[in-house]
């Protein structure tokens, strides 16, 4: 088998960032309905080129929310599908003032004075 060249291989590269950047072309939303209060969206901070990774949607900058991703496992009627959800910055705060979530740097600052003894 005959080797490629250096050059061969930065324009195949490049060919194949051209296609990557295609197939991933911007397939999101620009907004998010809240999935907790259901009136409030979650809207696109920054206009965006057209090219962004739709697996990496949640890494937007979202205003007055943040929109993630979910993903079922084993032993869910769902298993192995995805979605992306909205969330509203008001109605986190209520979730985290009832307790039915947690803040992570909450749970950071707990576990950094914790003392076993």
């Amino acid at each position: 088998m005959k080797k490629i060249t250096k050059a061969e291989a930065t324009r195949a590269k490049k060919l194949l960032d051209r296609y990557n950047k295609q197939t991933n072309a911007w397939l999101g939303r620009d907004s998010y309905t809240c999935i907790c209060c259901k009136e409030k969206e979650v809207k696109l901070l920054m206009p965006h080129d057209g090219i962004r990774d739709l697996r990496e949607q949640q890494q937007e900058m979202w205003r007055d929310g943040t929109v993630f991703k979910v993903f079922f496992g084993y032993g869910s009627k769902l298993d192995m599908d995805g979605f992306f959800m909205g969330l509203c910055d008001d109605c986190a705060l209520e979730l985290e003032e009832k307790r039915i979530v947690v803040n992570i740097g909450e749970l950071i600052k707990r576990a950094r004075k914790y003392d076993p003894k």
